[in-house]
């Protein structure tokens, strides 16, 4: 895992130990089906919102409860993932106010877990390309500019300590990947 993970859930092992990082995979969890019902009713609306919060019991139902608040990487990226998948096809429509929400989810679910790498790089240029595919000219990426520029200083942002680990430390985490 790389530092975000540690980062999200100090704070509770500080205050609360075990039981602390316990809530706060919850609260990771919680957040993730949330910002994914959000994400999914802004573009669809209530049916949307429906069919998307049915997929998110149906994969907790499927995963167990434990599946809420167990902090072992593969399984605390599980709904983030689903978010990113939400917030990427959100951006692929062109709602690209979702592009730093896309970049936090999909930074945060590869720092989880380095498998979910190839498909959170290959969904993210998927969804840009999409969007900008059906561009209408430049009146329309003056709008995007803002959003991308929110969303490259929040991925700078995510992938420093990473960065600064593998600069500054003996061995870091990306240089073993």
């Amino acid at each position: 895992a790389l530092p975000i993970l540690f980062y999200v859930l100090a704070p509770f092992h500080w205050i609360a130990g075990v039981r602390g990082v316990l809530l706060g995979v919850l609260l990771v969890n919680l957040g993730a089906a949330l910002g994914a019902c959000w994400a999914a009713r802004r573009r669809g609306g209530d049916a949307a919102l429906l069919l998307f919060a049915s997929a998110i019991l149906v994969l907790v139902r499927a995963g167990g409860a434990g599946l809420l608040v167990d902090p072992w990487n593969p399984w605390i990226a599980v709904l983030p993932f689903f978010a990113y998948l939400v917030f990427a096809w959100c951006v692929a429509e062109r709602d690209f106010l979702l592009l730093p929400f896309a970049v936090v989810a999909g930074s945060f679910v590869v720092q989880a877990h380095v498998g979910y790498a190839p498909l959170v790089v290959a969904l993210g240029l998927g969804a840009v390309g999409l969007a900008f595919v059906r561009r209408e000219g430049e009146a329309a990426f003056g709008a995007v500019r803002r959003p991308v520029g929110i969303a490259v200083g929040l991925g700078v942002l995510v992938w420093l300590p990473p960065l600064v680990e593998q600069l500054a430390g003996d061995r870091g985490n990306l240089g073993d990947i």
